[in-house]
């Protein structure tokens, strides 16, 4: 079985990606299932789990951002 992705486009299913390996006009069955589209905090996570921050960064942020002495 082969997972692919794609977008409704209020007419036709539109995919991502086709597999190579399937011949044209062969038959296949597709399931729709909604992704869920993610927050603001999701976004959020995923650009902070990028940034190399010091551990003790949420507790001395004035610190780091202001220059202001550690407390």
């Amino acid at each position: 079985m082969v997972t692919v992705t794609g977008n409704f486009d209020g007419k036709q299913v539109v995919l991502d990606t086709i597999p190579k390996d399937i011949p044209p006009n062969t038959r296949v069955r597709v399931t729709i299932e909604r992704e869920s589209a993610p927050t603001g905090l999701d976004a959020i996570a995923s650009i902070a789990a990028e940034v190399d921050l010091p551990p003790d960064f949420a507790a001395q942020h004035h610190h780091y951002a202001k220059g202001l002495p550690k407390r």
